[in-house]
């Protein structure tokens, strides 16, 4: 009996809570009933508060009781409403515009009155920047895309189909929502612990928007947006703002007892790195109220047009003020689609100057808890601070309902049966994969075509590769990866199997173990298989490429030991084959030219490079990044972008008489390396230095020796560690060598500046490259070129001790940092 009315108290007790809480509802609008998007509505006096949707519309849930709500909305009077809640009530509030009075300031100098205002500003702007010394607070993240217009026919698909857009061809490409807790501890350590994500209509997918990514603090001198520019963008409120804005007082008004300044935010120069808008500043503490300012195309940015930011700050604690809400609006257009969208962040429950331990602040930037994607629609209904609109409510429906369907066997069966189609086109060009979606498998075959090359040692030879996937877990995976190679010419058949591991993603943790027979650019740095080396071949009857044979077992392992600092290392017993011309095929017949041999010294002779010969070899490399910074997803570790030097130590030992080694060596190098080390205004810059030796070089064959990156083409892949027209193999170093490259990307600086040009939004980029090694003297070059994207265009000068060697052009392109 007892239990029973134990229950019966529980469940009355608990249902009363749940009656304590009602819902107050409405639009916030101005004074003609138009809504009001993103308006604030906040408890008066604390940091608790929600935000209107993009139709006025807003909720909020509370408990029974009384309070003073605060609405806000930049431009338009605070409304202070008080307002008492014993059951759901629908409260609409028509906002009035602010009047902004000029007639209560004193207009005797020819200086505006802005300008005093706004040097008081600045003149704080470290006080208010350091003034949080830590602080936590609650973040709600929301993200839209939208297509407002696009073409009947994109690529031959009919694109409102593929993009299930309306009959007007609109509709939402993207909607996101995500919940954090988020820490700060001063001058910029930031960790957040992300709990909830939902993604319209995919509900294995997280919304990546960390609340970092919206950190916007105009007390700083530049506000840097990585995705949109490379300099950053200079503040209002910098050291140095009065160089790059003028200011206008447009008037003034009364709030809370408080003086607010409405100031606007002129750019000197049209197309310099700023914003254009206006502030609101409060008489007496000079600090920021709100912020409604934008950049447009004049300021460099890329993949938008433009992008409207909006910031609205509340009093916290005392003197101290924090952003409410920030609100990223953009819009843009390319190849013929229009889009627009935003990013939402609101933020509240501020803990101001908490007592945060340095142990919170480990690298880890952000966390994805395991079961973020696991919130259903009752929880978002009742955590969601800002409503969804009509429009976003059916996306959900729809893409969900969608989802549920896509993720049933039968369904993902058809979708398999239907892409493991063979075709021509596939086979060809383009490669075939084989899926089995519900048995997480994977079968990958290579393209046909491109596996056909041509080179003097093997003549036409086809290179074919075919790999296996299976994913046992979010943790675990296993890929197997075979490897065949035919030359004609030389009647060679190097076939390899390759098999790898994955058991730790998190800490970055493989196996591998590699069998089998290939063939090598004798640098062992570039790929043996070229499209432009069988070009310069057959057209340009150029063979700049050398290649050798080699059969071999390999075992490599990977691990992170500690947080940016990685481990790798590899034992390989190997039997290496010099290789020898045996083909002089060429489509076309260069006057005055001929094949050089597959020996780069001999380039007359057709001579062996080195004997055939043993080698058991062993490299271990430590890879250290300081203060590393990183995403822990549920299914591993992903780094941000480094912000101090890398350092590498690298050894590698041939074993002398151990299974018939011929080899005996003994290499050690040590780098430091950075990749865009931001620069402010003058954008950002890359650079290595590297030393290395050989302790032992008692035995060396070529491909035992240091290798740098040289080049020999018109067209190449470009990368920091690039030389321009550094030859492929005459400063291999066998005893020791120093080595530096150093990039600067200045962002659009000076073209940014030339009319017409400046529309193409290029990027100018210098630097250089040193080489010192004792067989060859020392070797540096200089270039300068413009980049748009990942393609670029140098002018380069080289010089070998002093002396001009070589002047010109080249193309590249870049698909990796490092």
């Amino acid at each position: 009996m007892r239990q029973y009315l134990f229950i019966f108290v529980l469940l009355l007790y608990g249902g009363t809570c749940m009656a304590q809480k009602v819902t107050v509802s409405g639009r916030v609008m101005d004074e003609n009933g138009k809504p009001l998007p993103f308006g604030s509505i906040a408890i008066h006096n604390t940091t608790k508060g929600t935000a209107a949707n993009d139709e006025g519309f807003y909720q909020y849930t509370l408990d029974k009781g009384t309070y003073e709500l605060a609405f806000r909305f930049i431009g338009y009077k605070t409304q202070l409403i008080r307002v008492e809640l014993q059951h759901d009530t629908e409260l609409n509030v028509n906002m009035v515009q602010e009047f902004f009075k000029l007639d209560t300031i004193v207009l005797g100098s020819a200086q505006d009155p802005a300008v005093g205002i706004m040097r008081r500003a600045i003149n704080l702007r470290k006080t208010r920047l350091n003034e949080v010394k830590s602080y936590s607070t609650d973040v709600y993240i929301k993200g839209v895309q939208k297509l407002v217009h696009a073409p009947k026919k994109f690529l031959g698909e009919d694109v409102a189909a593929v993009l299930n857009l309306d009959s007007s061809r609109r509709g939402l490409l993207y909607l996101s929502e995500s919940e954090s807790k988020l820490y700060y501890k001063h001058p910029d350590r930031f960790r957040e612990v992300m709990t909830a994500s939902k993604i319209s209509g995919k509900n294995e997918s997280l919304s990546f928007n960390k609340a970092t990514d919206l950190y916007v603090n105009f007390y700083q001198n530049l506000v840097q947006m990585d995705e949109l520019a490379i300099r950053g963008f200079v503040s209002p409120l910098a050291d140095f703002a009065f160089s790059y804005y003028k200011y206008k007082l447009l008037g003034t008004s009364v709030e809370d007892g408080e003086t607010i300044y409405k100031i606007q935010v002129i750019p000197r120069r049209a197309h310099d790195p700023v914003f254009q808008g206006t502030l609101y500043i409060a008489n007496g503490t000079w600090r920021l109220q709100s912020v409604d300012l934008r950049l447009t195309r004049t300021a460099n940015i890329n993949f938008v047009d433009t992008l409207t930011l909006n910031q609205q700050f509340i009093p916290v604690t005392g003197d101290v003020w924090m952003p409410s809400s920030l609100q990223l609006s953009f819009k843009g257009k390319v190849l013929g689609f229009s889009f627009e969208g935003y990013f939402l962040g609101i933020y509240s429950n501020y803990l101001i100057n908490a007592n945060l331990s340095d142990k919170l602040f480990n690298g880890e930037i952000l966390k994805i808890v395991t079961d973020v994607r696991q919130k259903d629609e009752g929880y978002w209904a009742d955590k969601r601070p800002v409503p969804l609109t009509r429009e976003e409510t059916l996306d959900y429906v729809v893409k969900d309902s969608v989802e549920k369907i896509m993720s049933s066997r039968r369904y993902k069966d058809s979708v398999d049966a239907e892409s493991n189609k063979l075709t021509f086109l596939k086979l060809a060009a383009f490669g075939y994969t084989k899926t089995s979606t519900v048995h997480h498998t994977e079968y990958n075959f290579s393209p046909v075509l491109p596996g056909i090359f041509y080179n003097t040692v093997e003549g036409f030879g086809y290179y074919y590769q075919a790999s296996f996937k299976k994913e046992y877990n979010l943790k675990n995976s296993l890929n197997v990866t075979t490897r065949l190679r035919y030359g004609l010419s030389n009647r060679h058949f190097n076939p390899s199997v390759e098999a790898r591991y994955y058991y730790d993603p998190v800490n970055l943790g493989f196996l591998s173990m590699k069998l089998g027979a290939e063939v090598l650019d004798i640098s062992n740095l570039r790929s043996s298989v070229s499209v432009t080396n069988s070009i310069n071949t057959l057209i340009y009857e150029t063979n700049f490429r050398k290649f050798y044979e080699k059969r071999m077992v390999t075992f490599n392992g990977s691990y992170e030991a500690a947080p940016g600092l990685f481990g790798t290392s590899t034992l390989e017993y190997s039997q290496r084959f010099p290789m020898l011309n045996t083909s002089t095929y060429r489509i076309i017949d260069r006057k005055n030219k001929h094949f050089s041999s597959n020996n780069p010294f001999t380039p007359d002779e057709n001579t062996e490079l080195f004997p055939r010969h043993d080698a058991v070899t062993f490299m271990a490399e430590l890879d250290y990044a300081p203060a590393a910074r990183y995403v822990t997803r549920p299914e591993g570790k992903f780094y941000e972008p480094f912000k101090y030097p890398r350092f590498v130590v690298t050894y590698r030992k041939g074993f002398n008489n151990i299974l018939g080694s011929d080899v005996d060596f003994d290499f050690a190098s040590f780098e430091i390396y950075q990749n865009e080390l931001k620069l402010g205004l003058l954008g950002k810059s890359s650079y290595t230095v590297k030393v290395g030796r050989f302790l032992n070089n008692r035995q060396l064959y070529y491909p035992d020796l240091h290798h740098f990156r040289g080049n020999n083409s018109l067209i190449f892949e470009s990368s920091l560690r690039n030389f321009h027209f550094l030859d492929l193999y005459q400063f291999s170093a066998s005893r020791q060598f120093f080595e530096a490259h150093y990039e600067h990307n200045l962002g659009g600086f000076i073209v940014n500046k030339i009319p017409l040009i400046r529309k193409l939004r290029l990027d100018e980029i210098i630097g250089g490259g040193y080489l010192d090694q004792p067989a060859n003297q020392t070797y540096s070059e200089l270039f300068f070129g413009l980049q748009r994207l990942i393609f670029r265009i140098d002018y380069s000068l080289a010089f070998n001790h002093d002396r001009k060697v070589y002047n010109g052009f080249k193309l590249s392109y870049r698909l990796r940092r490092k």
